[in-house]
């Protein structure tokens, strides 16, 4: 019996070993495909940035394709510094996909519940506000007092 259980556990430990070294040989070959896949978004990513710099491209569509290729390649994108930096250009953006058009505030233009951008006529800075029953605003990077009327506000999905 002593003999018998002695074996056995030889043989399992053989088996666990032979194990181990499967789930090596799986994990070396899962990490070849994983860098193979990061060279491949890396250099998508990094054609794509080239094309928006180099102004192929607008802003609008580089940040559609860049959406498509994060979520293609998701498990990359936040190890990348482009995505960063991609964050940093789209920003201004409520929703990333669409550029943000400023036009003369007017006498009839509202916010609505998620409030609206206006941009400071003298420094071009953005800020968020969720009312316009102000007369004049100081704006919060250049201190300078504009009146309601001199403000650019962000045109509406409905508006010309």
């Amino acid at each position: 019996m002593k003999k018998f259980l002695k074996n056995l556990i030889i043989k399992l430990l053989m088996l666990w070993k032979l194990l181990e070294t499967m789930k090596l040989v799986i994990l070396k070959m899962l990490s070849r495909k994983k860098i193979m896949k990061l060279k491949e978004y890396q250099q998508k990513r990094a054609s794509l940035d080239d094309a928006y710099l180099m102004g192929d491209i607008s802003l609008s569509d580089y940040a559609r394709d860049s959406l498509n290729l994060d979520f293609k390649y998701n498990q990359f994108m936040y190890e990348d510094e482009n995505f960063k930096q991609y964050k940093e250009i789209t920003s201004p953006n409520r929703n990333g996909l669409e550029e943000v058009i400023f036009v003369p505030m007017k006498k009839n233009s509202k916010c609505r519940r998620n409030g609206k951008l206006i941009k400071c006529p003298k420094c071009g800075k953005t800020q968020k506000v969720y009312h316009l029953s102000w007369s004049a605003l100081q704006c919060q990077s250049c201190s300078w007092m504009v009146e309601k009327m001199d403000w650019l506000i962000e045109r509406g999905k409905h508006e010309k």
